[in-house]
């Protein structure tokens, strides 16, 4: 009698398949919303007195994007974005193949799922973080501060100020709100798409994308405030030295800034952003696994 092994499931014999349905989706999600995505990283961390950005760039989105375009031109909208791929992409087909894998069964139930999605989770975030942390400091670089050029002299900076330490500045906070993040926006996204397969009788790859734009929405609604402090523990060190002593600092001083609206600071860009990146990135996602023949 033939014993079945975790090996034996679709998710393993399609391993590849998933991480280029993964990374395929994350490049092409991520590129259509470049801009905005820049904006509310902008949003979060404008006040920072080590970024020294214009006042513009805490007024309002389109103030923010009509800035961008006066002091960067066009290829402004995009700074960062070639960085941001090269986490995003292998961060996408990690997640998605682990999820996939930890998931084992397309019929898993819940508890399996949550599970699954902060496993994956937390396997892309340990393999991909030091080019998340380059990729924020690129972003909020503009003309009047060039020490970021590229990901290499960024990189050299980082390590040559900090070391390895330097490289995973932020990271416990990065688990802390990538983790439930992707573990309830999956979860929640896999249960629309059952309620309207059941219950309506609709399914295909633009049902999976209204479904991701609209999980994507609710749980980044509950997530965004440790981001906006996730950004600036990034940050933390800049011209000015360390801004902030840790994380219960950066917090205590976010809220003394600015308030609790602080912590929402960007939360109108982000909703812009987030919607359209999950609903294409899930949507696309299960159109290449069709494409790719994985079941």
């Amino acid at each position: 009698m033939r014993n079945t092994t975790y090996t034996d499931t679709p998710a393993d014999r399609n391993k590849i398949k998933l991480a280029v349905a993964g990374g395929a989706s994350a490049a092409i999600s991520r590129t259509l919303v470049a801009p905005l995505s820049r904006t509310t990283v902008l949003f979060q961390v404008g006040w920072m007195r080590s970024i020294e950005l214009a006042e513009s760039y805490t007024r309002g989105v389109w103030s923010a994007l009509k800035t961008t375009w006066q002091r960067e031109g066009f290829r402004g909208y995009f700074r960062g974005n070639g960085t941001h791929l090269l986490r995003k992409v292998p961060f996408a087909a990690i997640k998605w193949m682990s999820y996939e894998r930890y998931k084992q069964h397309e019929d898993a139930r819940v508890w399996r799922r949550l599970l699954a999605g902060g496993g994956s989770a937390l396997t892309a975030v340990l393999l991909t973080y030091p080019l998340d942390l380059i990729q924020t400091n690129i972003t909020v670089q503009t003309n009047n501060d060039r020490r970021n050029n590229s990901i290499s002299s960024t990189f050299r900076r980082i390590y040559g100020e900090n070391g390895v330490r330097g490289l995973y500045r932020g990271v416990s906070l990065t688990l802390l709100s990538v983790i439930p993040y992707i573990a309830f926006n999956v979860t929640l996204w896999e249960n629309l798409k059952k309620m309207a397969k059941n219950k309506l009788d609709m399914k295909g790859p633009f049902i999976s994308a209204m479904c991701g734009g609209l999980s994507g929405a609710i749980v980044s609604s509950f997530t965004f405030p440790m981001e906006v402090v996730r950004k600036h523990i990034q940050l933390n060190g800049g011209r000015e030295g360390k801004v902030y002593r840790g994380y219960l600092d950066a917090i205590q001083q976010i809220h003394r800034t600015k308030g609790m609206r602080g912590f929402y600071k960007g939360i109108w860009p982000h909703y812009l952003t987030v919607t359209p990146i999950v609903a294409i990135s899930f949507g696309s996602y299960d159109l290449f696994k069709h494409m790719l023949n994985v079941h």
